[in-house]
């Protein structure tokens, strides 16, 4: 039977919900590795995807994301710490998660197991929005063109000496950035002297 101290403690934690700027999560969660996958995407497309985010609280010491399970989520930090193991150890140089990250982001693009586990640090309760494969993969199929598309692209960086040495997922990341342009015949791609911002 919930009392009247639950009660107020779940009106406060829906008035807090409300107030998140879930599209803005998307594009400003930073990532173990760099930069947002959502970052190009356009605002109405954001909405959509974040309106679909799910508030999940993890008491301390609780397993979010368990390494070997394949993954169906990625998750956006908004209070608390996290912190990250490889094989039931700390995760040697890697720094705990905290509010403004988020993990997870490969689950949405493939059928991989999860890398490293992560857990809601001892002593620190976890507030965090969760995204689910199956909510939003028809959306971003019809922006990144669907599975055969991404792995053509990915195929297509893979061939890059630059691109050599990142894993499949990293790859798969990049990928969801690359925007395809036509160009009329003896037109110019880039010209020299220009500053480049793309590749």
């Amino acid at each position: 039977m919930q009392t009247e101290g639950d009660e107020r403690a779940g009106e406060t934690e829906r008035q807090r919900w409300l107030q998140v700027d879930r599209a803005k999560l998307l594009t400003r969660g930073r990532t173990f590795k760099g930069e947002s996958m959502f970052s190009s995407l356009p605002t109405a497309t954001l909405r959509r995807i974040a309106a679909k985010m799910e508030l999940r609280t993890f008491a301390p010491g609780a397993t979010i994301v368990q390494q070997g399970d394949i993954g169906d989520s990625m998750y956006f930090i908004l209070e608390g710490t996290c912190s990250v193991k490889w094989e039931g150890q700390a995760l040697s140089g890697a720094p705990d998660l905290a509010a403004g990250e988020m993990f997870g982001e490969i689950a949405l693009l493939t059928e991989q197991p999860r890398s490293v586990s992560v857990l809601a640090a001892e002593g620190s309760t976890v507030q965090a929005m969760r995204l689910a494969k199956a909510d939003v993969k028809d959306i971003l199929d019809q922006v990144w063109g669907g599975d055969e598309e991404l792995e053509r692209r990915r195929e297509l960086l893979a061939c890059v000496p630059l691109f050599q040495n990142l894993s499949h997922g990293e790859l798969l990341q990049i990928a969801t950035q690359m925007e395809e342009i036509s160009c009329e015949d003896n037109s110019a791609v880039v010209r020299q002297g220009e500053l480049g911002d793309c590749m």
